[in-house]
C-alpha cells in the first residue's frame, strides 16, 4: 500500500531577517574633544552619586540613563561588551552595566573622544 503524502503550505515569517538600518543621520558633535570630556565628567558624577545613595534592589549592576536629542537615531551600545540594554522608552533609554569592565570601557572610549578627537567605534 503506497504511503500518501501529505500537504504542507509554507508559513509567512512573524519576523524580519534583517535589521533595518535607520536613515537618519547619528550626532556629531561640534567640537568632539570637549564633548567627550563634557560626558566623560557626567558619567564620573553620576557613577559617584549612585555609590552614595545606594538605594539598593534586587540588582547590583549600575543603571544609567540616556536622554537622547528628539530625532536622533539610537546608538548601538549593545556592542560594548558589558553593556546591556535594559529598556528603551520613547527619547530615553536605559542601560545597566553588567559589570565594572563595560563602565571601565565606556570611560576608556570618552577619555580617547576627550583626548583624540576620534574614537575607535565612537
Amino acid at each position: 500500500m503506497p504511503y500518501e503524502h501529505l500537504p504542507f503550505s509554507r508559513e509567512a515569517a512573524l519576523t524580519e531577517r534583517h535589521r533595518r538600518r535607520d536613515p537618519r543621520p547619528g550626532y556629531t558633535p561640534d567640537n568632539p574633544r570637549n564633548f567627550g570630556r563634557q560626558m566623560g565628567e557626567k558619567l564620573a558624577v553620576g557613577t559617584q552619586r549612585a555609590q552614595e545613595e545606594d538605594l539598593g534592589g534586587y540588582d547590583d549592576r549600575l543603571l544609567l540613563k540616556i536622554r537622547l536629542r528628539a530625532g536622533e537615531r539610537f546608538p548601538d551600545l549593545e556592542t560594548i561588551p558589558g553593556v546591556e540594554l535594559v529598556s528603551q522608552e520613547g527619547e530615553a533609554v536605559v542601560l545597566a552595566f553588567l559589570d565594572e569592565a563595560g563602565q571601565a570601557e565606556v570611560e576608556r572610549r570618552l577619555a580617547t573622544l576627550a583626548q583624540d578627537g576620534a574614537a575607535t567605534r565612537a
